[in-house]
């Protein structure tokens, strides 16, 4: 049959990219650029952000020093470039981090899984240990002042999370192939049960450290940095988060990393 004028006008205002239904919906995970030091992978926070652009405002040359007597690295860090009719420096080895709280938020509006959360926080030793939450590493954890962070009576969602980092080939492991290594960051939920805490959506992709090679064992600790201030604030603070259905007046939230 042939389309109707209104038909026609739909069809053509339709987005022919994902790219343009995710930005429509708000559906991109919110991140912060750090610009990485090339020589020493020192990790460095933009100083501001800049108006209209998703790249902040960089320190040009690496500040580190490994011991507080050594001379600062000094290497070059940022590079030029123009972005929406504007001159600015951007990363020469940008770092992605995924921001935590926004990812919390994603994840509670599920209802079925918040309740997975609360559910989880009640740990419960056993001499037959089928999951994390039968031993006493979880129920042992304390809060700043003592009392068990695990406490399903605390009036609070605690979170208690897993953190794990590796390595992989960008470009597959092939003999004939290039040969690169890039390290991914993903942290797990360990209130959830075992069927539902490793599937894709509910798994945190805090970050992708960039190649070509992998960082050394103390080079690490940089990259972990961002990650780890985000999760000693939660831990000490908490973050409440309103919006949610069944808990009109919000819910304080906080984390910990139970497990490496």
């Amino acid at each position: 049959s042939l389309l109707s004028d209104n038909d026609r006008h739909m069809l053509d205002r339709f987005p022919r990219d994902v790219r343009t239904v995710e930005r429509a919906l708000r559906l991109d995970p919110e991140t912060t650029m750090y610009a990485v030091c090339p020589v020493c992978n020192f990790v460095i926070a933009p100083k501001r952000a800049i108006e209209g652009l998703r790249v902040g405002e960089f320190s040009p040359k690496c500040p580190y020093r490994t011991f507080p007597s050594d001379n600062i690295c000094g290497a070059q860090v940022t590079k030029a470039k123009v972005e929406n009719g504007q001159s600015i420096r951007v990363p020469i080895k940008p770092f992605l981090v995924h921001d935590l709280n926004s990812f919390i938020g994603r994840l509670i509006s599920r209802p079925t899984i918040l309740a997975s959360l609360f559910e989880g926080m009640s740990c419960r030793r056993s001499r037959i240990l089928k999951d994390i939450k039968d031993g006493s590493v979880l129920s042992d954890i304390k809060t700043g002042s003592g009392e068990p962070f695990m406490d399903p009576s605390s009036g609070e969602l605690r979170l208690a999370w897993s953190l794990a980092f590796d390595s992989f080939n960008p470009y597959f492991n092939k003999a004939s192939g290039k040969t690169s290594s890039c390290g991914a960051i993903i942290m797990a939920c360990l209130n959830l049960p075992p069927h539902l805490r490793h599937k894709q959506e509910n798994l945190f992709l805090a970050g992708i450290i960039p190649g070509p090679k992998e960082p050394s064992s103390d080079t690490i600790n940089h990259y972990l940095r961002p990650i780890i201030d985000t999760l000693e604030h939660s831990y000490k603070h908490g973050m409440h988060f309103t919006g949610i259905k069944l808990y009109p007046n919000g819910i304080v939230s906080r984390s910990v990393i139970a497990v490496l």
